[in-house]
């Protein structure tokens, strides 16, 4: 990690290195910015009531040959996100000119587009939307999302948290992220830049959640971590809540609001890995983290109120994929005496409750296993330390309140934050946290296996929902006892 000082020095070595950061940090902004549409954008407001104005900032990524007439938005289609269907459509009244534009920047006011369009969302269904813009000379944006709340949580048997944060926490759009290492060790971004939709840490992977759950008639609605910081939430409590892929950032009043649903008996679903690892503070539409070579205040785990107390499981307890450590240069002496075919296998779960609700429906393989061909255990997985006899290791596990049960374990390597090995821990797991429930399932291979289209993790992905649901009802009915 490199800091970089206000002031110039002579320091030549360290003048290379910061300089080197800078040119690779604008390597990889210029490769986001072509990854953008001709004609891209994004919502002031992510995530909306319906009825709401919904505000989108639009702009034209210049060409080598600029543009010598003006062009005007010709019309937008509103399209759910999931089934691709139009819901709405919207034409402006008076002409808007959009400029080439590229993003401004990546912190304060964003990619500051100067084309602005506002829209009524009077009598748009709940569920995010895709805003297909088009403009008079041809053109057609990708990738401009806006979720759609419900007023109350009543009739939805389940509310999805939008890792919007996260989201952007990998975004390069303007130059920078909370991963450019140019910037420095307290890090800024602002949540007003467009996104892409592709990967991991985007959108796609918890679009798949929502098909899923639709397919499986689930009645889903989404919030977002700004709605979880504001508390801009629909009205009573969801019978379940689920995380999805990977929600890495959090700030205090995102983590109080999961804290109080599962303090009123909620059960929530971590259908994810490497949740709620950094703290991040905010002001206005930015978002700050401190990445420096001590960031003791930016970790969960070092401001005395861990991760696991709220969400069961840890990353740091778990770490990487095999796989994915293979590829990390600080871990390579790890992995490097296993054959493929044995890193391959480490993909897998392997059962220890193969009667569980979870597996209801689904074939394991030799020895329990289920899922090396996807893999399920994939990249940062969240875990349960254990024992070399399959109990608790609470040396490590200091949540004393809690007694997680271990429905699936997985290898990893552990990330280095006590220790670096290959270790056997807790990948799938479940406990009462707070009066509530929480599963939690451990790895992003989760949303890999249904962008995959594999109907075995579709199943386990919807038995999952039922068997909270059915522990959101028991607990209701003894709270009412």
């Amino acid at each position: 990690m490199i800091e970089l000082d206000d002031e110039d020095d002579d320091d030549a070595p360290a003048d290379a290195k910061a300089q080197a950061l800078v040119e690779e940090d604008r390597k990889l902004a210029k490769t986001y910015l072509n990854k953008l549409s001709a004609l891209n954008g994004y919502a002031e407001t992510f995530s909306l009531f319906a009825g709401e104005t919904l505000a989108l900032r639009l702009a034209i990524r210049p060409a080598k040959l600029r543009l010598t007439r003006k062009i005007f938005v010709r019309d937008i289609e509103l399209r759910d996100a999931v089934s691709g269907k139009t819901v709405a459509a919207f034409t402006p009244k008076a002409k808007i000119a959009i400029e080439e534009q590229v993003p401004a920047g990546y912190r304060d006011d964003g990619a500051a587009y100067r084309a602005r369009v506002e829209i009524d969302t009077t009598g748009w269904p709940v569920g995010v939307i895709e805003c297909v813009v088009r403009d008079t000379a041809g053109n057609k944006s990708e990738d401009i999302f806006v979720n759609i709340k419900p007023k109350s949580f009543d009739d939805y048997d389940i509310v999805c948290v939008l890792p919007f944060f996260t989201w952007h926490a990998y975004n390069r759009s303007g130059g920078g992220s909370f991963y450019s290492s140019s910037l420095g060790p307290l890090r800024t971004i602002s949540t007003l830049r467009p996104l892409h939709r592709k990967g991991d840490n985007a959108i796609d992977a918890s679009l798949a959640f929502l098909d899923a759950y639709t397919q499986g008639g689930v009645k889903w609605c989404c919030v977002d971590s700004w709605d979880l910081h504001r508390a801009a939430l629909p009205e009573g409590r969801a019978p379940v809540m689920a995380l999805l892929t990977h929600d890495e950032y959090w700030t205090e009043d995102m983590r109080t609001q999961v804290n109080r649903y599962l303090r009123r008996h909620g059960a929530l679903i971590v259908a994810a890995g490497n949740v709620c690892w950094w703290v991040v503070d905010v002001d206005g539409p930015n978002l700050t983290v401190n990445k420096g070579p001590r960031p003791e205040t930016a970790y969960w785990w070092l401001r005395g109120f861990p991760e696991e107390k709220t969400f069961l499981a840890s990353y740091r307890f778990g770490g990487y994929a095999l796989r994915h450590a293979k590829r990390k240069p600080m871990l390579t002496a790890f992995v490097s005496g296993l054959s493929d075919d044995e890193i391959e296998a480490a993909g897998a779960l392997t059962v220890v409750q193969p009667d569980h609700p979870l597996f209801e429906g689904v074939t394991l393989g030799p020895g329990n296993t289920f899922g090396a061909e996807v893999p399920i255990v994939y990249r940062e997985v969240d875990g349960v330390p254990l024992k070399p006899d399959g109990s608790i290791d609470r040396d490590w596990y200091d949540a004393d309140e809690i007694e997680p049960q271990i429905i699936a374990t997985g290898l990893t390597v552990n990330n280095g934050r006590r220790y670096r090995r290959i270790d056997r821990v807790g990948v799938v797991t479940e406990a009462q946290v707070r009066r509530g429930h929480v599963l939690h399932m451990g790895s992003f291979g989760w949303s890999l296996g249904l962008v995959q289209k594999n109907e075995a993790v579709k199943r386990i992905v919807l038995n999952a929902y039922h068997h909270c649901r059915g522990l959101a009802r028991e607990r209701k009915g003894r709270a009412k006892a």
